[in-house]
C-alpha cells in the first residue's frame, strides 16, 4: 500500500487548474467507493485513499480567530483543540471557487453550500494540536446537523505547508499517521453506507513541535448526494 505524495515544483495556480489531466493528478476522480489506493497500518485495517494537491494557496488569508469544536449545542473554545480557524465563503476569493470545483471533479461529490460547508482553514502553531475525535457528528444535538444537510459524510483535508517535526494526522483504530507535507491532500468516508459512523475515522491532529502548519478542510453533507453516493442497509457495500 502506497501514499501518492503530492508532486515536485510547480507553476501556482496557474499550472493547476486546467482541465483533466493537469495539476499534478488533480485531474483524475478518485476511485470508486472500495477500490484505489488504501493505507494500511499495521494492524492491517485499510484506510482512506491519497489524491496529491497541485497548486499553492494565497497567502492573504488572515482571518483568524480561536477554533471552537462541537460542544453540546453551543460552540465553545477548548483545551484539547489549540489552533486559530476561518471560514471561507467561495465567494470571497476566486482561488475558492476553484478549489471547490476541483474537490468536486476529484471526489465526484457535491460540495456546494449548504450540501458542503465552507472551507475551513486551520494554523496551528507550536505546540498545536488537536485530540482525538470524529469529523462526524456523534449526538443528534451536534451543531454539524445545523445545515440541515444531514451527517458530514466525508472529509477533504489539504496540507497548505510543510512543518519541521510534528503534526502529522494520526488516525487511531486504523494504525497510521499521515506527515505533514505541503500540497498533499486525503479523502475519506466518515460515514457507511448506512449512515452509521466509521470508527477507523478516529484522528488527532499530532502537536507541532518545529514549524507552522496550515490545513484546510472540507466537510461533505450526506443531503446532496443522493444520486451520487447511494445508500445501502448494508454497511458495508
Amino acid at each position: 500500500m502506497a501514499i501518492v505524495t503530492p508532486p515536485r515544483g510547480g507553476g501556482g495556480w496557474g499550472g493547476g487548474w486546467g482541465g483533466r489531466g493537469g495539476g499534478g493528478g488533480w485531474g483524475a476522480p478518485l476511485p470508486p467507493r472500495g477500490g484505489g489506493t488504501q493505507l494500511s497500518g499495521g494492524g492491517g485495517r485499510g484506510g482512506p485513499p491519497m489524491v496529491p494537491f497541485g497548486s499553492g494557496f494565497p497567502a492573504a488569508i488572515v482571518m483568524l480567530r480561536r477554533s471552537v469544536v462541537a460542544s453540546g449545542v453551543k460552540q465553545a473554545t477548548a483545551d484539547y483543540r489549540i489552533s486559530k480557524s476561518a471560514w471561507l465563503k467561495d465567494s470571497s476569493h476566486a482561488v475558492i471557487e476553484k478549489l471547490d470545483l476541483r474537490i468536486s471533479m476529484v471526489t465526484g461529490l457535491n460540495v456546494n453550500h449548504p450540501f458542503g460547508e465552507y472551507l475551513q482553514v486551520v494554523n496551528y502553531g507550536i505546540g498545536g494540536h488537536y485530540e482525538p475525535h470524529f469529523d462526524h457528528a456523534t449526538a443528534p444535538t451536534s451543531p454539524v446537523y445545523k445545515l440541515n444537510t444531514g451527517n458530514r459524510v466525508a472529509t477533504f483535508m489539504i496540507y497548505l505547508s510543510s512543518v519541521e517535526a510534528g503534526g502529522s494526522t494520526a488516525f487511531i483504530y486504523a494504525n497510521f499517521s499521515l506527515p505533514v507535507v505541503e500540497k498533499a491532500a486525503v479523502f475519506w468516508w466518515n460515514l457507511h453506507r448506512n449512515g452509521e459512523g466509521n470508527v477507523d475515522t478516529l484522528h488527532a491532529g499530532c502537536p507541532v513541535l518545529v514549524g507552522d502548519k496550515w490545513v484546510a478542510n472540507k466537510w461533505i453533507h450526506e443531503y446532496g448526494q443522493e444520486f451520487i453516493h447511494r445508500c445501502t442497509l448494508n454497511r458495508d457495500e
